[in-house]
């Protein structure tokens, strides 16, 4: 990490000063960071939102949490338990507790600590792939798409030897507010969409929110463990938050205007999935269904294919 000027720089995030003592991570693809984070200054602790996918990008975000607020960690934060949001835990100070919802820990000890061994043995086997794949590829759109690919592997090729589960040391059910001498925060879970639980993080007085992987800006979102009718819910309960500033788990800084895009996401891709189930198409005739308009644009297209997959297997094995 360096620092030019008043923000601390690193390879893996940009980071956006959203107001005084609040900054947004934005992950830089293909540097290991692979989705959003969060530094908070509550006054007299500071908070981090989300850990990155790997340790190395993790070290960066605490380098530039102590740096921005002269301060040890107080506490961190785990949204949920995809590895690009918790295999960052280990880069933190043992005495600062990580947090997250009771459902959450119990997921990144079972399929958190699969993911990361899988990560450990394949990695490299991984990347050889996806530059073989990429000596290969012709297209520079499935080129430019591969290029990122790879910068994620080697990212986690290089700390696959020591990477360790770290699990929350504290946990949640519902609510849990942060009171500092500068402002208080609240962390929150409706519920699991995105995953079976999913907790974000609001600053009533600045009215703004870090929503990890329930929200998604202008990138197609990942729905492979999801519950498409839990996330529409707690998508409509968090659109009645007095909200102005949102920090998506994945994509740029958004508006509460994104809650809607992302609802008409998962809507569309239930449509897409069930009239091919229901027309007896199977999986990948419903995936060659061209990218509705609105999303056509959107980042991370090889989600719109996973998406539709596994909406369809749910819906199947469900018979809905």
């Amino acid at each position: 990490m360096a620092s030019t000027g008043a923000l601390p720089t690193s390879k893996h995030f940009r980071l956006e000063q959203l107001t005084d003592g609040v900054y947004a991570a934005i992950a830089i693809p293909g540097t290991g960071s692979a989705s959003n984070a969060g530094i908070i200054d509550l006054g007299n602790r500071t908070l981090v939102f989300d850990t990155f996918q790997t340790p190395q990008a993790a070290a960066d975000l605490r380098a530039a949490a102590e740096h921005l607020l002269n301060r040890p960690i107080a506490y961190v934060i785990d949204s949920h338990w995809h590895a690009d949001h918790i295999q960052g835990n280990q880069a933190f100070a043992l005495e600062t507790p990580i947090i997250a919802t009771s459902r959450t820990r119990e997921l990144i000890a079972t399929s958190g600590a699969e993911t990361m061994a899988e990560i450990k043995t394949q990695a490299p086997a991984s990347l050889q792939e996806l530059e073989g794949q990429l000596a290969q590829a012709h297209d520079e759109q499935q080129r430019a798409a591969l290029a990122l690919q790879i910068g994620e592997a080697r990212e986690l090729a290089a700390c696959a030897p020591t990477l360790a589960l770290r699990l929350p040391e504290q946990t949640i059910d519902q609510r849990i507010v942060f009171h500092g001498s500068r402002r208080a925060v609240e962390l929150l879970t409706y519920g699991g969409g995105h995953t079976e639980s999913d907790a974000f993080l609001v600053l009533p007085g600045e009215k703004l929110a870090f929503m990890g992987d329930l929200l998604f800006v202008q990138s197609h979102l990942w729905m492979g463990h999801g519950n498409p009718q839990e996330w529409l819910r707690i998508l409509g309960q968090v659109a009645e938050i007095d909200l102005k500033t949102v920090v998506p788990g994945h994509g740029p800084i958004g508006t509460p205007e994104d809650f809607t895009a992302a609802a008409h996401y998962i809507k569309a891709i239930q449509q897409i999935a069930g009239d091919a189930l229901k027309s007896g198409k199977s999986a990948e005739q419903a995936q060659a269904t061209p990218i509705p308009a609105p999303f056509e644009a959107w980042a991370w297209r090889e989600g719109y294919a996973a998406n539709i997959q596994a909406l369809y297997e749910q819906l199947a094995k469900t018979g809905a």
